[in-house]
């Protein structure tokens, strides 16, 4: 990468600038580009991403200084996805009033993240899938 810096400079330097987005008050949604890159939906890949700039195989992240934290990361896929459509008020969060979308997981990423193993948050798996407050997926 530190060859890449001094050939393209700017190119490296400005690839993919979430983090200066999110700073400038920027609502950041993410997609997928499946079924391009993959046939799978794969969020616990795209947080790991958003907060290491890299493939969990990877020995080195690209623009790391554009990496964000791990609520804006799951933001980008909740709540922000809902402001961008307009539908805040009843989606993309939990509280009273709400439709009540949620799933369950089988590791809480939040303690892997501040336990220092991000790495194992790609690991994680869909337990149950909640709609309207109705399990509409279990993996049972």
């Amino acid at each position: 990468i530190q060859k890449m810096t001094k050939k393209r400079g700017h190119i490296y330097h400005s690839s993919y600038p979430v983090r200066s987005f999110v700073k400038a008050g920027g609502y950041l949604t993410v997609g997928s580009d499946a079924p391009v890159e993959s046939n799978k939906l794969r969020p616990f890949q795209q947080i790991y991403h958003a907060i290491k700039r890299k493939k969990p195989e990877d020995k080195k992240s690209l623009n790391p200084k554009e990496a964000i934290d791990i609520h804006s990361a799951l933001d980008s896929l909740t709540i922000n996805g809902a402001r961008m459509v307009k539908q805040s008020h009843a989606s993309g969060s939990l509280s009273v009033g709400k439709k009540a979308d949620f799933i369950i997981l089988d590791q809480d990423i939040f303690k892997l993240h501040s336990m220092g193993k991000d790495e194992d948050i790609v690991k994680t798996k869909v337990l149950a899938t909640f709609f309207n407050g109705v399990e509409v997926y279990t993996s049972n």
